[in-house]
C-alpha cells in the first residue's frame, strides 16, 4: 500500500510575455489539431488522448498557456447570456438571467424601433423568462445550450381569500446547491424604478435538477437584492445582505435561514443582526462615529474553527472608508439559529468593489482576495468616464487573510500588483476558479466594469518566494470580451466554462420580445443605439467559451476512474470509500473534492476545495478514501472528486455526494 505524498505544489517556469495586445486568429489550417497525435500547428505536444478540432492557442504553446474551444450556439431565438451560472450534479450547467438588466424599446406608429426606455416590466413573466441548460459534452457543431422555462409565477391567496399571481425575477438573486443537489434561488428583483433603482424580492424558488422544473421555496422576512447565500454544516442555507424591498432601505440586516426538509411555509427562520454587539451594522468605521454596514453580495468564507469570515468586500453598497472584517458564529439551538460577531483583523486596504475571492487551496483557513476597485463604488467609471481622483483605481493586488485559531494572531497582508506587470493585470468583475491541482485561475473582467476587457486568464501557482504566495502566469487569450455579469465554472472534466458578460444594457422590444445588442450608455446617462458602422462590444454576450488549462496537455496517461460519474458515489462523513482507476496512477498523488460552483457577479458562493486523506494500491489500482468530518468547510451535498497524479494531470471527476 502507498500513502499519498506531499501536496502538489506547482511553480511554473518563467512568465510568458504576450506576443501582442490584440487577439490574432490562427488560420484554420494552421490551428487544426491531429486528434491521434495531439500535435497542433504551434508545434507543441498535447496530451496523448483525443482532443477536439478547433482548439485556439494564439500566443503560445498549449502545454504552457492552455487553449480555447468555442462551442456552437443555438438558433438566435434561443440565445441568452448567463448572469447566474450553476453546475448541476449531472454535469450540466444551469444558466439564468431573469430580466437580464435590460431596457425596453417601444415601437413607433410606423412599427419601427423607438427610443430606448429605462428598464423593463419585471412583473411580466415573458420579460423574466430567461433560463437555459448548457451541455459541456454537446457534440461539436451541435447547439451547446437550450432554453428551459424560468421560475413560473405562483398563485397565492391574500388575507381575504382573493387569488393573486406572484412572479419572481431571479435577476440579481443569490443561489446555492442544497444537499440534495437542487438549487435554491433567494431574493432577486422585486421592482425596477427609473434611474436604475432596484428593490429586493422576498421570494425563493427551488430548481429541481432531475425534473428541470421550479417549485415554490417560500417567502423571506425581508427583500434581498444582491444577497450572498452560504451553506451550513446542518444542511441549511443562510442568506446575508442585499437591498430590502422598499426604496432607500439599504442592505438588509436580517439573516435568513432555509431548511430544505420543510414545506415552503415553514422553511424559513430569520435573525435581525442590526443591534447585535460587533455586527457590521453596529461597528464604527475607523475612529469615527459612522457605523459600518454590509456590501451587496458580501464576500463570506467558512473558517476551520467553524466561524465565518466576512471580508468587508462585495459589490457596492458598503462604506468606502471601512477596513473592517468580521468573524460571524452561528449556533444551532434546538433548531433555532443564533448569531454572534467578533471583530476581525483590520484590512490592509479599504473595502474593494467587485473584487473576487477564494479560500486558499494550499493553506487551510487563509482567504485570497484579488483585484477590485478602490475609492469609489461608481462602476460606470471607465475609458469614457475617467476617475476624478488618483485614489480611485482598479487594482491588480492580492490581499491575503492569514488564519489563526487565536484571533489576535490573524492578520491581513497585501501583495501589490500580484496579478502581474501587464496592462491588463488590473481587474474588476473577474472570477477566481479553483483547480484540482490547487492552482487557481483569474478569468475575465476588465480594467473597468464596462470597458477595456481583459482577454488573458491568469494561472496562479503556489510559489513561496512571492509575497502573496502565488505566481501569476499569463494564458492564451480568449476571443470574447467578458465584462459585467460574466461567469466562470470548473467543469467535471477539469475544463473551465466561461460564459455571459454585459458591456451595456441590451434593449428588449416590448412588441415581440426580441432583443437588440447594439446599445451603449451615452455621456448623459441615457442609452442609445450604436451608429451604423461603429465599433462596439455587444451589450450582452451570448457565446460560451471553454478553456483548456495547461494540465490537459501534459504528456502521459491521464488518470481515469473505472466507474462512471453517475449515479453519484455516496460517501458518509468520517467513513471510508473505495474507487478504482484504470489509468494514470502514480506513487505520489493527491485526491480532492471540489464543491459544485454557483457563480454570479464575480463571486462563487459554493466553491471550495476539500483535501482528502487516502491510501492507494498501484497493483490493484485501488484508492481508499477517508471522508472528512461534517463542518462548514465540508457541508452536505455534491462534490467533484479528482485524482491528480505526480505529473500534475487531473482525472475527470467522479460526482460524490457527502451525506
Amino acid at each position: 500500500m502507498f500513502r499519498h505524498g506531499n501536496r502538489l505544489r506547482w511553480a511554473r517556469g518563467g512568465l510568458l510575455a504576450a506576443v501582442g495586445t490584440m487577439l490574432a486568429l490562427v488560420p484554420e489550417a494552421a490551428r487544426a489539431l491531429d486528434t491521434k497525435t495531439g500535435h497542433t500547428g504551434h508545434g507543441d505536444v498535447a496530451a496523448e488522448q483525443p482532443l477536439p478540432n478547433g482548439l485556439l492557442a494564439t500566443q503560445g504553446p498549449m502545454a504552457q498557456m492552455g487553449a480555447w474551444l468555442t462551442p456552437a450556439m443555438p438558433p438566435e431565438a434561443e440565445r441568452m447570456q448567463s448572469i447566474h451560472t450553476v453546475l448541476l450534479p449531472d454535469g450540466k450547467v444551469l444558466m439564468v438571467s431573469g430580466s437580464s438588466n435590460r431596457n425596453r424599446i417601444e415601437a413607433t406608429k410606423d412599427g419601427k424601433d423607438g427610443k430606448v426606455g429605462d428598464g423593463v416590466d419585471v412583473s411580466n413573466y415573458d420579460v423574466t423568462n430567461n433560463a437555459a441548460l448548457f451541455d459541456p459534452e454537446a457534440p461539436q457543431g451541435q447547439p451547446s445550450y437550450r432554453k428551459i422555462p424560468g421560475p413560473l409565477p405562483i398563485t397565492r391567496r391574500n388575507g381575504k381569500g382573493k387569488e393573486y399571481s406572484e412572479n419572481m425575477d431571479p435577476f440579481c438573486s443569490g443561489h446555492l446547491q442544497l444537499p440534495d443537489g437542487n438549487i435554491l434561488f433567494a431574493g432577486g428583483t422585486q421592482n425596477y424604478y427609473p434611474g436604475e433603482q432596484f428593490t429586493g424580492s422576498r421570494l425563493a424558488r427551488v430548481f429541481d435538477w432531475k425534473t428541470r422544473t421550479w417549485r415554490d421555496g417560500g417567502r423571506m422576512v425581508e427583500g434581498h437584492w444582491y444577497p450572498t447565500l452560504f451553506p451550513l454544516a446542518n444542511g441549511q442555507v443562510g442568506v446575508l445582505s442585499g437591498l430590502v424591498d422598499y426604496v432607500g432601505g439599504g442592505n438588509s440586516s436580517v439573516v435568513e435561514f432555509y431548511d430544505h426538509t420543510q414545506p415552503p411555509e415553514k422553511a424559513w427562520k430569520s435573525i435581525d443582526i442590526r443591534t447585535l454587539p460587533d455586527s457590521p451594522f453596529n461597528t464604527p468605521v475607523g475612529t469615527g462615529t459612522e457605523l459600518d454596514s454590509l456590501d451587496h453580495y458580501p464576500r463570506l468564507h467558512p473558517l476551520p474553527d467553524g466561524r465565518f469570515l466576512i471580508t468587508g468586500d462585495g459589490s457596492g453598497g458598503g462604506v468606502l472608508a471601512s477596513r473592517n472584517s468580521y468573524y460571524m458564529s452561528i449556533e444551532d439551538r434546538q433548531g433555532t439559529p443564533a448569531i454572534s460577531f467578533k471583530p476581525g483583523p483590520t484590512r490592509a486596504q479599504t473595502h474593494k468593489v467587485y473584487s473576487s475571492a477564494v479560500m486558499d487551496p494550499n493553506t487551510p483557513g487563509d482567504i485570497l482576495v484579488t483585484g477590485g476597485m478602490l475609492g469609489s463604488e461608481n462602476i460606470n467609471i471607465g475609458a469614457s468616464l475617467p476617475p476624478s481622483s488618483p485614489k480611485v483605481f482598479v487594482t491588480g493586488d492580492l490581499e491575503r487573510f492569514h488564519y489563526d485559531a487565536d484571533p489576535s494572531k490573524a492578520r491581513w497582508d497585501l501583495d501589490s500588483n500580484a496579478l502581474g506587470p501587464w496592462p491588463d493585470s488590473s481587474r474588476i468583475m473577474h472570477n477566481m476558479v479553483l483547480l484540482p491541482t490547487r492552482q487557481f485561475l483569474v478569468m475575465g473582467g476588465g480594467n473597468f466594469a464596462f470597458s477595456r476587457p481583459t482577454f488573458h486568464p491568469l494561472l496562479m501557482s503556489p510559489d513561496l518566494s512571492m509575497k502573496g504566495g502565488y505566481k501569476s502566469t499569463k494564458m492564451n487569450p480568449a476571443i470574447q470580451p467578458r465584462l459585467y455579469h460574466q461567469s466562470a465554472l470548473l467543469l467535471p472534466d477539469a475544463r473551465v466554462l466561461v460564459i455571459g458578460g454585459n458591456a451595456s444594457r441590451a434593449a428588449r422590444r416590448v412588441n415581440g420580445g426580441s432583443v437588440r445588442l447594439d446599445t451603449f450608455r451615452a455621456p448623459n446617462g441615457s442609452y442609445e443605439f450604436v451608429p451604423h458602422g461603429s465599433y462596439y462590444v455587444p451589450a450582452e454576450n451570448w457565446q460560451p467559451e471553454i478553456f483548456y488549462p495547461p494540465y490537459l496537455f501534459i504528456k502521459g496517461e491521464r488518470p481515469e476512474f473505472e466507474r462512471a460519474s453517475t449515479p453519484a458515489l455516496e460517501l458518509a462523513y468520517e467513513a471510508s470509500g473505495e474507487v478504482k482507476l484504470k489509468a494514470g496512477m502514480t506513487p505520489t498523488a493527491s485526491v480532492v473534492l471540489i464543491k459544485l460552483g454557483s457563480m454570479t457577479h464575480g463571486w462563487d458562493m459554493g466553491q471550495r476545495l476539500v483535501d482528502l486523506e487516502f491510501t492507494q494500491d498501484l497493483t490493484t489500482r485501488t484508492v481508499r478514501l477517508n471522508s472528512p468530518k461534517r463542518s462548514n468547510t465540508a457541508t452536505p451535498g455534491y462534490y467533484m472528486l479528482f485524482y491528480v497524479n505526480s505529473r500534475g494531470q487531473p482525472s475527470k471527476a467522479l460526482m460524490v455526494r457527502l451525506s
